[in-house]
């Protein structure tokens, strides 16, 4: 299989900080691992992080969907919003392999707690009438930011805006 980049050439840029922006860098280091510049992991290594990375969603979801009714919601939005942004932040920081797939993980385990305690907060705040809706509209903000983030890396990616030392 090509890269994504030998298949749609500059257009792949775009998608490629798409996902950047959407706070998955996974994909980012995904499509440039074929060849090893500029990255330091494998297509493996891809593979294994974007797995990490919804099983901790899943255990998160699972784990602090069952502590929220120990502790309460509000505590435990601000726990899991505190786990998502410093495991992201460290994601960043990563020295190896290892240590990204442990970041990775916990950025999981935060995001899945995220969607445990927002969405049991809708089901008590919201009135019944309304609430499917409210539910539909919180959840989709995620592709609205992703819509957004892929429409502005068509201003942000064009080479033909900067100088070819900025790109």
């Amino acid at each position: 299989m090509e890269p994504l980049a030998r298949q749609n050439g500059p257009r792949a840029g775009h998608y490629l900080a798409a996902r950047w922006i959407r706070g998955h860098p996974r994909r980012f280091l995904g499509e440039r691992s074929e060849k090893s510049e500029g990255t330091w992991v494998n297509r493996v290594q891809v593979g294994a992080s974007a797995t990490g990375y919804l099983a901790g969603a899943v255990a998160g979801a699972l784990f602090f969907g069952w502590l929220t009714d120990r502790l309460g919601r509000k505590k435990l939005f601000l726990i899991t919003l505190a786990l998502y942004l410093s495991a992201t932040a460290a994601t960043a920081f990563s020295w190896n392999f290892w240590s990204f797939l442990l970041f990775r993980i916990l950025t999981g385990a935060g995001i899945g707690g995220e969607y445990a305690a927002i969405n049991s907060a809708i089901d008590e705040l919201v009135p019944a009438a309304v609430r499917g809706n409210v539910d539909l509209v919180i959840n989709a903000t995620f592709w609205i930011g992703a819509a957004l983030g892929t429409g502005g890396t068509l201003f942000l990616l064009n080479s033909s805006l900067f100088s070819p030392t900025f790109s």
